[in-house]
């Protein structure tokens, strides 16, 4: 999804999103049933970051945060790009001019730029791209040769211009670009990187895509019939499946709940598991991923997996995702924490954060109306973005448990 550009401290995640994302079926396996397919349904996401007080004085025509948010009908939204900065900190519409965004915008967010990839809608056959280094002011405009695949790290950048693009329906080739995608070469494709998986999982589709620490070109795709995650380096003209084996409590299959506490469930076969990497990031040395794994029963849990510069893994605490339960967000931030939004079968919103130190997952209190995302701060700072009709109302979460609403956006229709 996005790479560090600078060694200054960068502060905050956000994330939002619609649920568009599917499942496909392995070549010679049996089909997935329908509580696995609904349940990894993924958001159509973002995130964005604010850099530190050092990094905000080098470029004070900058954003500290970027926010992608949906507005009007769910079946066909309007997408719009949001920036924090200036010198009252507020947030602002930055959308990129000129093209229709009913099919999603997808990102990579940096302190000191970024580059925002529009989803193919109606009759565009392509994804056009848009590049900024001023916070949303002007654009540079390139273009992606199809469309860009439908899922929330489908862009990865870096701060000198470089690019990785995961395009088609099910992440079928990747793409690179040294210019902000003015020119495009392919770089690989998904039958490439399931050869190197062999046996340890059969990669049905590719999901995410992401700069390594050392610069390399990572993917992270979906797996069926296997407890063996589905994260792949680029090691020279090759690629080298990476990821680790699900910890015992994501096979299990809702053994522990997002508390940490023992549950009732019987354990699931590994080769009735489908495991998807949600989001792929790195930061300060380290590669994070957010994976959800789905039992045949539909029950699913999300968990944060950190590669260290050793290369050893570790997972935080499983966060258990019943069957009538959407997932509407995820975010990891650069710190450390994370945080879903998960919508319920009446109706109602929540979500939980895990923090750096990833000991448990803490819901938070009673969100406001309409919420589409969270921004998550070290220094403890979390927001909330909330749509209704063609407002955006941004609330901050005081010490008391309260939201209190800080600024009001009127987006023209």
């Amino acid at each position: 999804m996005r790479q560090r550009a600078t060694a200054s401290s960068v502060l905050s995640v956000l994330i939002t999103g619609i649920v568009l994302g599917g499942c496909s079926s392995a070549v010679g396996a049996e089909r997935p049933t329908g509580p696995q397919s609904v349940a990894l349904e993924i958001p159509l996401a973002t995130s964005a970051e604010a850099a530190g007080p050092s990094a905000l004085a080098a470029s004070a025509s900058g954003a500290s945060a970027w926010a992608i948010v949906p507005f009007g009908d769910s079946a066909a939204p309007s997408w719009q790009l949001f920036a924090l900065g200036g010198p009252q900190a507020s947030w602002s519409r930055v959308t990129p001019p000129g093209v229709a965004d009913e099919g999603g915008l997808v990102g990579s967010f940096l302190p000191t730029g970024a580059v925002v990839g529009i989803e193919a809608s109606g009759l565009l056959a392509f994804s056009p791209v848009a590049t900024t280094h001023d916070g949303g002011l002007e654009w540079s405009p390139g273009i992606l040769p199809t469309e860009l695949a439908p899922v929330p790290d489908a862009l990865a950048a870096t701060g000198g211009g470089g690019i990785l693009a995961l395009l088609g329906q099910s992440g079928s080739t990747i793409v690179e670009s040294g210019d902000n995608a003015v020119t495009t070469s392919v770089l690989t494709s998904r039958l490439a990187v399931a050869a190197a998986a062999g046996g340890s999982c059969d990669l049905t589709a590719l999901t995410a895509v992401a700069y390594g620490p050392a610069g390399q070109p990572m993917v992270g795709g979906r797996c069926y019939g296997s407890a063996r995650v589905g994260i792949f380096e680029q090691v020279g003209t090759g690629w080298e499946l990476v990821g680790p084996l699900l910890p015992a409590a994501a096979v299990a299959g809702g053994i522990t709940t997002r508390r940490g506490s023992s549950a009732t469930g019987g354990a699931a076969s590994a080769q009735s598991l489908i495991s998807e990497v949600l989001q792929l990031s790195s930061d300060a040395g380290q590669l994070v991923a957010l994976i959800e794994s789905v039992a045949r029963d539909g029950t699913a849990t999300v968990l944060r997996l950190s590669r260290s510069a050793s290369g050893s893994w570790s997972s935080s605490p499983a966060y258990d995702v019943a069957p009538s339960e959407r997932l509407m967000a995820t975010g990891v931030a650069p710190d450390g924490s994370s945080f879903v939004v998960m919508s319920h079968s009446g109706g109602s919103v929540t979500a939980d954060v895990l923090g750096a130190a990833g000991s448990s997952w803490n819901e938070l209190p009673a969100l406001p109306a309409g919420t589409a995302t969270l921004v998550l701060e070290v220094a403890g700072k979390t927001e909330s973005l909330a749509v209704e009709g063609a407002t955006l109302t941004v609330s901050v979460l005081g010490r008391s448990g309260a939201w209190s609403a800080v600024q009001v956006i009127r987006v023209p229709t």
